[in-house]
């Protein structure tokens, strides 16, 4: 190789790496998630977003962090919706350029495009716009236009369903401006009932018309659900007459009162009668009537006796370190020994089944009631209570009952029962007690015979 040659690909060496330097180092490397990107902004970035589908135009405004709808309603914005539109128009890749100029845009449904959406993002002078035409013969593939560029596109079309949505697509149906956790009080009105009343202390209780533990999971459940209640749709903004949606006289208010709040929000429920699937809500801070699972009914309880604590026994096996059965004047009792052995304690010492003790205690804690006899016991011998014929005492690791059933007479297929230091007299099926182990040899290890 002559020096000549040599020193011509010496110069285009130095060239091409001078060209490497001011397009990758000194200009900068492009992000590969970048590159071929329709629009380079971030969708955190985007201030404004508008639609523009068939006559319909939607726009779009971030506010104080959130966002708003400001046409074709004065609403608040969906976050997570808006934000996923924002990031399918901000991730879209054209998949080619034609190669010529289009001589018309009307070949390509452009020159009245099916849907244009606009964004401006933080630091944008002017609108960025990205337009939808036809199909490709494919089907696969919609013509676009991007910033009104005379080049036509194709994107793929999955993309315009993406960013083809509705009002209520991006609006907070949020019917409730409420925090669940921060619920301390709970009112359910249902016409000239009485009403039932829920408060929270360390656990809910039944406040009104009886004053009896509620069923936590059950009242908990309910509150959750009442604070994410999302509109289906909305019927009316603002109702002029609240009569047609049968508001004027709901069939049900339900009174949700946050910690330290001097006043509860309410939310009033009615069911319209050529829906049969659906409710008519309205929270009454607003005149707005909206559309709701008919679901949500059914969590409403009827009385108090639909979210009451059914349960008869309330501990956890892990903390319970004795068990006694009394009946007749014969007592049998087991008690634990270290974390899972257990022994028999009553009427003589030994080893017990230890899984019979398990089963019998998880046996206890599923006992439930079926009705109340009572309220208030007043003389007990009407139940059989006076002189029970069976207790059951579940006692904890520091030597006090973590509770006592007592159980009374049997009338029919029922039996009469009491739970020690409460006034209600409850009934249970007997065929719920009467295969509980009561013998002390029910309680004992066998130990395997022999073989001869």
């Amino acid at each position: 190789m002559s020096f000549r040659t040599t020193g011509i690909l010496a110069v285009l060496l130095a060239v091409l790496l001078g060209a490497y330097y001011f397009a990758e180092v000194r200009g900068g490397r492009k992000d590969a998630d970048e590159a071929g990107r329709l629009f380079t902004a971030k969708p955190e970035d985007v201030e404004a977003l508008e639609l523009h589908a068939g006559g319909a135009d939607i726009r779009l405004q971030r506010q104080d962090g959130g966002w708003r709808i400001e046409q074709p309603v004065q609403a608040r914005g969906d976050g997570a919706a808006i934000g996923a539109l924002a990031a399918s128009l901000l991730g879209a890749r054209a998949e080619r350029t034609l190669e010529e100029l289009p001589k018309s845009l009307a070949d390509y449904g452009l020159d009245n495009p099916e849907l244009v959406v606009r964004f401006r993002a933080r630091g944008d002078s002017q609108w960025r716009r990205l337009e939808f035409g036809g199909k490709n013969p494919t089907g696969a593939w919609a013509y676009a236009r991007v910033d009104e560029k005379p080049q036509v596109i194709l994107v793929p079309d999955a993309l315009r369903g993406e960013l083809r949505k509705t009002a209520l697509d991006l609006r907070d149906k949020s019917v409730m401006d409420v925090e669940a956790e921060r619920v301390t009080r709970l009112v359910v009105r249902r016409g000239a009932q009485e009403p039932l009343e829920l408060r929270r202390g360390a656990q809910w209780e039944i406040a009104g018309p009886v004053k009896v533990r509620a069923d936590e999971w059950r009242v908990s459940g309910l509150v959750r659900r009442l604070a994410t209640a999302k509109a289906k749709a909305f019927a009316a903004e603002p109702a002029a007459d609240l009569k047609p949606y049968g508001l004027d006289r709901p069939a049900v208010r339900l009174e949700l009162w946050e910690k330290d709040a001097a006043s509860p929000k309410v939310l009033a429920l009615a069911e319209p009668k050529d829906k049969p699937n659906l409710l008519y809500g309205r929270n009454e801070a607003t005149m707005t009537v909206v559309e709701l699972d008919k679901a949500l009914m059914t969590d409403v309880p009827k009385d108090a006796w639909e979210i009451r604590d059914k349960s008869l026994f309330r501990y956890a096996t892990r903390d319970v370190k004795r068990l006694r059965l009394a009946w007749g004047g014969t007592a049998v009792a087991v008690e634990r020994e270290g974390e899972a052995k257990w022994k028999v304690a009553e009427p003589a010492a030994g080893a017990a089944d230890e899984s019979r003790v398990r089963d019998l205690l998880f046996k206890l804690t599923a006992l439930r009631a079926d009705g109340v006899a009572a309220e208030q016991a007043g003389t007990l011998d009407r139940y059989g209570l006076d002189r029970p014929e069976l207790t059951i005492t579940v006692t904890g690791a520091d030597g006090k009952a973590l509770g006592t059933l007592l159980v009374g007479k049997q009338e029919r297929d029922e039996r009469y029962v009491q739970i020690q230091g409460e006034p209600a007299v409850y009934t249970v099926p007997s065929k719920d007690l009467q295969d509980l182990p009561r013998a002390p040899d029910d309680f004992r290890e066998k130990k395997p015979e022999k073989k001869a």
